[in-house]
C-alpha cells in the first residue's frame, strides 16, 4: 500500500503522440475564433490607450457558438497535464527546467518583438508602451511587477510556469513517483477551495479554477500505462466534474456577463469531448499516423497562440466595413499563420535549437563529470 501511494512507476516517456498535435492545433483555432469572432471592445490589456471596433460585429451571429472558444485555453492546461508529466519522468530537476525554458522563452521574446513591430506598424508614435513595460514582460512574470501584459493571452503562460514549478519541485525532491498521493492532494484542496474558500493559500501555488484540467491530464498519463486503476477514474472523474462547477463563471467572463443553463450544457458538452478526445489518445483509440504536416501543426501551436491576437485585432478593426467579413477572417487567419511559422523558425527552430545543443554537447557534460569527480558528498545534480 505505500509503495502504491508514494512509489509508483511513472508512465513512459514516449509522447510524439500525433493526435496531441492536432488537438492542440484544434484548442489554438478555438481561442483564435473567438478572438477574431467574440471578444469585446478595446484591443489587448490597453483599452484606455487603443480602443478597437469588437469583433463581434464582424460576422453577427457567429459568436453565439465561437463565444465557447475561450475553452480552447482550457484543453491546454488539459493536453500541458499530459505532456508535462511524461516529459519529466526519468529527468532530473535541473533537465527538466533547462528545456522548459528553452521550449517556452525563446519563442515568446520573438513574438514579443512581433507583437512590438505590429503595434508600432499599426499605432506609429501613438504607440504607448514604455522600455520598463517592455523588459518585465520579456520575463513572463509582468503581472507581479505590476506591469500590463503586452498582449492579454500572455496571462496564461504564468500558470503554466506555477504548473511548471510544482513539477520541478516533485523532480527536486524525488516525489514525482508519489503523484498518487499529492494529485490526490491538490484535488482535496482545489475542491476544498470552490466550496469553502480554503485552504486559502492555494491561488498563490496553482490557479484553483484550472487546477482540474493539469490534475486531469496527469491522471490520463498514468491511465496510458494504467488503464485499469480506479483511483485514476476516481480523480479524472472528480476533476471533470470540478472543472464544470467553473464554467458558469468563465463563461459570463469571456461573454460580457452573460452566462445560461443552456450556455453551461454546451459548455459542459464541449469539455466533456475534450476529455473524451484525450482519454482517446491516452488508452490507444486514436493514434493517427504521423505526417510531417501533422508535426507542423503541432509546432505551430505555440507561436500562434501568441502572435494571432493583436494582429487580428487591428486588422479587423482597419477593414471592418470595407472587406466582407468572412474574407477578414480568412485573410486573418492565414497571415496569423504565416507569422507563426516565421516566429517558429526564428523561436524554436534556430534559437531554441541553438540552447538545446549548447546545453546538451557542452553544459550538460560538465555538469556530469563534475558531479562524477566530486561524488556526491562534495555536490550533486537535482533529480
Amino acid at each position: 500500500m505505500k509503495a502504491y501511494w508514494l512509489s509508483a512507476p511513472l508512465p513512459r516517456q514516449d509522447m510524439r503522440l500525433p493526435a496531441l498535435d492536432l488537438l492542440r492545433f484544434l484548442a489554438a483555432l478555438m481561442v483564435l475564433l473567438y478572438h477574431y469572432t467574440a471578444s469585446g471592445v478595446g484591443n489587448t490589456n490597453f483599452p484606455e490607450r487603443y480602443n478597437l471596433i469588437g469583433s463581434t460585429e464582424l460576422l453577427p451571429g457567429w459568436s453565439s457558438v465561437t463565444h465557447f472558444g475561450f475553452m480552447g485555453v482550457n484543453l491546454f492546461f488539459l493536453i500541458s497535464g499530459f505532456i508535462i508529466f511524461a516529459s519529466a519522468s526519468g529527468r532530473t530537476a535541473l533537465d527538466f527546467a533547462v528545456y522548459r525554458w528553452i521550449r517556452l522563452f525563446p519563442t515568446y521574446w520573438v513574438s514579443i518583438l512581433f507583437t512590438l513591430a505590429m503595434l508600432w506598424f499599426f499605432l506609429g508614435e501613438n504607440l504607448d508602451v514604455s522600455t520598463f513595460e517592455v523588459a518585465a514582460n520579456l520575463t513572463m512574470v509582468q503581472s507581479y511587477l505590476g506591469v500590463t501584459n503586452l498582449d492579454p493571452v500572455y496571462w496564461t503562460l504564468l500558470v503554466e510556469l506555477h504548473f511548471y514549478i510544482l513539477i520541478g519541485l516533485a523532480l527536486l525532491t524525488r516525489q514525482l513517483g508519489a503523484y498518487r498521493f499529492w494529485l490526490s492532494l491538490w484535488l482535496v484542496s482545489a475542491i476544498g477551495y470552490r466550496l469553502v474558500g480554503q485552504p486559502f493559500f492555494l491561488k498563490y501555488l496553482i490557479a484553483p479554477d484550472y487546477s482540474a484540467y493539469f490534475i486531469a491530464g496527469m491522471t490520463l498519463c498514468v491511465l496510458r500505462t494504467q488503464r485499469r486503476d480506479p483511483w485514476a477514474w476516481m480523480v479524472l472523474v472528480a476533476s471533470f466534474l470540478l472543472a464544470c462547477s467553473y464554467l458558469p463563471g468563465q463563461i459570463a467572463f469571456y461573454n460580457f456577463g452573460t452566462s445560461t443553463i443552456v450556455d453551461w450544457l454546451a459548455g459542459s458538452l464541449l469539455l466533456a469531448l475534450g476529455f473524451a478526445a484525450l482519454t482517446a489518445i491516452s488508452l490507444g483509440y486514436w493514434n493517427p499516423v504521423n505526417r510531417p504536416w501533422i508535426v507542423l501543426l503541432g509546432s505551430l501551436t505555440y507561436p500562434l497562440y501568441l502572435v494571432h491576437h493583436q494582429l487580428g485585432r487591428y486588422l479587423i478593426d482597419a477593414w471592418y466595413g470595407q472587406i466582407p467579413g468572412a474574407l477578414i477572417l480568412i485573410f486573418c487567419t492565414a497571415l496569423s499563420l504565416l507569422f507563426a511559422l516565421i516566429v517558429h523558425w526564428l523561436g524554436d527552430r534556430w534559437i531554441a535549437g541553438a540552447c538545446r545543443r549548447l546545453y546538451k554537447q557542452h553544459i550538460k557534460p560538465k555538469l556530469t563529470h563534475r558531479l562524477k569527480t566530486k561524488g556526491p558528498a562534495h555536490g550533486s545534480l537535482p533529480s
